[in-house]
């Protein structure tokens, strides 16, 4: 249940429009870090959590990336799911694996590009820094809720992107409430 009091009025989704914006940001702005290109570009078309999309292995895909396997992780009992990878994601991984595979640490794909890291993945510290330099840049800074403990949630985060993929899909399922369910691997469909 929400506290209507400390609501702001905005609503947290994404325009058709924010989000070809925020695309043509992430192609510019992040093409000099192409492993948080590749976890921005995850997380828009696939709807992944930032934990899970930084975590992403070479053997959560298939030979030529069309089709994912992961398992979530805030299942509380362990299910392998699968997602099929839209062609735009897919030909944009291949070109990445192509060029960076020799590169990755321990297997995940999204190696720390250029600070020198001991990391295996980019960390989820870094992909909310590039949320707030996007937001800011983009002028969608709006908070649509403001915490008891005083934390502003963002209209547009990386969560954001997580809506908007499940929009997506509820619209190409033909509005099946019960696949989106599946596909976000909620436990209910309320969710």
């Amino acid at each position: 249940m929400t506290n209507k009091r400390r609501e702001t009025g905005y609503q947290r989704y994404l325009t058709p429009r924010e989000f070809k914006l925020i695309h043509e940001w992430v192609d510019t702005r992040l093409s000099s870090s192409p492993p948080t290109q590749m976890i921005f570009y995850c997380q828009m078309f696939l709807g992944l959590r930032v934990s899970e999309a930084i975590k992403l292995h070479r053997d959560n895909f298939n030979k030529d990336f069309t089709k994912l396997t992961f398992q979530p992780l805030k299942k509380a009992r362990p299910i392998v799911h699968e997602r099929h990878i839209p062609s735009i994601l897919s030909e944009k991984l291949q070109k990445y694996h192509v060029k960076y595979r020799r590169r990755y640490r321990n297997g995940y794909l999204f190696f720390p590009f250029k600070n020198g890291s001991t990391n295996y993945h980019v960390q989820r510290s870094t992909i909310i820094w590039r949320f707030k330099t996007l937001r800011k840049e983009l002028g969608l800074n709006q908070v649509y809720f403001t915490c008891s403990d005083g934390k502003k949630l963002y209209r547009v985060s990386s969560h954001t992107f997580r809506h908007f993929a499940a929009w997506r899909y509820y619209e190409s399922s033909g509005y099946n409430i019960k696949a989106v369910q599946e596909i976000l691997c909620h436990e209910s469909f309320e969710t």
